[in-house]
């Protein structure tokens, strides 16, 4: 083996255009022959991918091609969004038109009865509320307290009625629209009305209810403009006017109102 080492290595190898001779290649030759020949090797594998395309056997060109690759996945579905319920406050007022009602006086001689007229009058009240959503399929419910003052004067007379009042009102508001919400309800409650014609005047308490239906508006995600149409009636109500000596009772206390609102929502 030592021999060999000394030796010259004969390769059998012919060149080209040499005419097919042997050349003999010596030590130094080995090594310059063997570092050429790893970079050669170095330089034909450089862009090569580290992994090859899968192949598949194409019937149509009877050849084989690249595979399809698999589709994406579908992009996750987001979740519904979370209605809340909660609390609200809110405003309303505007402009009633009183019914005409029938009345009795007293303490003149014979009773006198006939209509007691009123003049246009307006209304101004405030509310809080709690609202629960989708109730009923998509329809919201809306349990609420209302606390008001309404007035109008007294055709004729020099004179008007004057009622604070509180209601305990429920509400069902109903999708129509994107953001827009029929409103059905009512409520009860009680009121304190006072005649007052000057130089005498004399309240009285008594039931009331009213019955109402509009259009709620959201402006935002938390402001809600309110147009709604109510009839409100407060019942039966007596007055002594006790200086003059003149009692007189009226049936009721009943209106129409066109009422404009705004409720801000904590939610």
């Amino acid at each position: 083996m030592r021999a060999l080492r000394g030796r010259a290595l004969k390769l059998n190898a012919r060149r080209e255009g040499s005419g097919g001779e042997p050349f003999e290649m010596g030590n130094g030759n080995s090594m310059r022959y063997v570092v050429m020949g790893a970079a050669a090797l170095a330089m034909t594998s450089v862009g090569a991918p580290a992994v090859a395309q899968e192949q598949c056997f194409d019937k149509g060109t009877l050849s084989y091609v690249d595979c399809p690759q698999p589709a994406p996945p579908p992009a996750p579905v987001p979740p519904p969004p979370v209605i809340e319920d909660g609390f609200y406050i809110g405003l309303k007022g505007g402009p009633i038109f009183p019914l005409d009602s029938d009345g009795t006086a007293t303490g003149v001689g014979a009773p006198i009865t006939g209509d007691i007229e009123f003049d246009p009058g307006w209304t101004i009240s405030g509310v809080v509320g709690y609202e629960f959503h989708e109730i009923f399929g998509s329809a919201s419910l809306r349990p609420e307290l209302e606390f008001g003052y309404q007035t109008a004067d007294l055709d004729g007379v020099d004179g008007d009625l004057s009622t604070l009042f509180g209601f305990a009102n429920l509400y069902v508001d109903i999708p129509v629209a994107s953001g827009l919400d029929l409103i059905l309800g009512g409520g009860v409650g009680y009121g304190q009305t006072e005649a007052d014609l000057g130089i005498v005047d004399d309240d009285d308490g008594s039931f009331g209810f009213h019955l109402d239906a509009g259009f709620g508006y959201d402006l935002t995600e938390q402001l809600v403009l309110d147009l709604t149409y109510r009839y409100s009636s407060f019942q039966t109500l007596e007055y002594d006017f006790g200086l003059a000596g003149v009692s007189v009772e009226a049936d009721d206390f009943s209106s129409h109102q066109g009422l404009i609102g705004l409720r801000y929502k904590f939610y």
